[in-house]
């Protein structure tokens, strides 16, 4: 038996979902883990993030067993990519839509509009792949790596087809790969989804976890109806195992049109990787108050029946006079917190929302909506809530007595070493 080989012991309900995944050559083993914060380790939250090993990349540094790890796939919503001019988003009207998220942008073509991933420091890049679609009007668009020359796409004259392309390049970046909107003679469109990056050598000789969560995002935007191919991706990153945890959904309160999206995106990825379902523990629902009060062009909120505590900071707000998507940014006192967003008028005795609309009963019925899903595709299936209830007890409170939440939605560490101890136990890649 080589080093490569592992005995896996598991139940047999969950032998016949994993067998792919068994299969696979365990150091080139390829994983995409999509979701929202619960996957991305809270990016988008830095003061929840200070720190915080994430269960995603536990699993990315069990599977390189100690080489340097890759960094994936890296969509246009990471903080690492900044832009000058104009670049326009694509919508699910679009049959260019084939970007994760609806996150995708082309250039203006009437000037030369510039796009640059900007390398983080503790990642190592030897190779890379840039993707692009080729929507109506693409030009011979053009990249730079680390200020050096401006090389050419080739992206071809030839008719759009609307579908996602990946530029393959064998060189390193040690600081940033810059993409402008010209081809040598005048602006034109550079369409950008991405940039997948490697760390060594042939990225199938490598194992890699693809990173695809967004912060605050959706299964229903993820594996989205759509007039082009919102799951392109996954065909190009073909990998043996796509993990799916999302929490954010419950915010529509339509758990029965949870199924549709989940089932679209197993059935998608069927042909090539196995399937692990996760459900999310319990998160805090939302609770009420009657004595909000705020001043118009101010940031305070004060509600002396409210009790903020940490655990409120990032949650929304709702009120009149609170725009939309407004969150506690400080909690000051018990009685009053500071807003993202200063209020638009001013109010007394405001009925105040703090918090997503979460209950334990709707939040169950996704639960059980995810569970009907994977039984019926033969998917493997993990369930947070219950092992969470096992070790803790059972609701959010428990988890968080029990030192497993930071807050009222996302993991502390601890939490995220409970998950990935649960994922790698799952896997077979826990050591005993």
């Amino acid at each position: 038996m080589s080093s490569h080989d592992r005995v896996i012991e598991r139940p047999d309900d969950d032998r016949r979902s994993l067998a792919r995944w068994d299969r696979r050559r365990f150091d080139a083993s390829k994983v995409a883990c999509i979701g929202d914060s619960i996957t991305s380790a809270g990016a988008g939250h830095p003061s929840l993030n200070r720190g915080i090993i994430g269960w995603a990349d536990q699993l990315a540094a069990v599977l390189a067993g100690g080489q340097e790890l890759d960094g994936g796939f890296r969509g246009l919503w990471q903080e690492e990519w900044t832009q000058s001019g104009t670049w326009n988003g694509v919508t699910r009207a679009d049959p260019y839509d084939v970007a994760p998220f609806e996150q995708a942008l082309f250039s203006s073509a009437t000037a030369i509009d510039r796009l640059t991933w900007n390398k983080p420091a503790a990642t190592t890049v030897a190779s890379f792949d840039l993707y692009w679609f080729h929507m109506p009007g693409t030009g011979d668009w053009q990249f730079r790596i680390d200020d050096g020359r401006w090389q050419r796409s080739g992206a071809p004259i030839s008719p759009a087809d609307n579908a996602l392309h990946k530029i393959s390049v064998q060189q390193p970046i040690a600081r940033t790969l810059d993409v402008r909107g010209f081809d040598g003679v005048a602006p034109c469109i550079a369409p950008i989804a991405g940039i997948s990056t490697t760390a060594g050598a042939s990225p199938a000789e490598r194992a890699v976890v693809h990173k695809l969560a967004k912060s605050g995002d959706l299964l229903n935007r993820f594996s989205r109806e759509s007039k082009g191919d919102p799951l392109a991706l996954l065909d190009f990153l073909q990998p043996d195992l796509v993990t799916i945890l999302f929490s954010n959904d419950t915010v529509h309160q339509r758990p029965e049109l949870f199924g549709d999206p989940l089932r679209r995106l197993i059935e998608r990825v069927a042909p090539y990787a196995d399937v692990l379902v996760m459900a999310p523990f319990e998160q805090a629902t939302q609770r009420s108050t009657a004595d909000g009060t705020t001043i118009r062009g101010s940031n305070v909120l004060r509600s002396p029946s409210a009790s903020f505590d940490k655990t409120d900071v990032w949650r929304r707000l709702a009120a009149p006079g609170i725009t939309h998507r407004t969150v506690v940014a400080a909690v000051t006192s018990p009685e009053s917190v500071l807003m993202s967003k200063p209020a638009t008028e001013t109010g007394e005795h405001l009925e105040l929302k703090i918090g997503s609309p979460r209950t334990p009963e709707l939040q169950a019925a996704y639960r059980s909506v995810a569970r009907e899903v994977a039984a019926s595709t033969g998917t493997s299936f993990l369930d947070l809530y219950e092992v969470w209830t096992d070790l803790a007890g059972a609701g959010w409170q428990a988890a968080y007595d029990h030192g497993l939440m930071a807050d009222t939605l996302h993991p502390s560490q601890l939490g995220h070493d409970e998950i990935a101890r649960r994922v790698l136990s799952r896997l077979g890649l826990l050591s005993n």
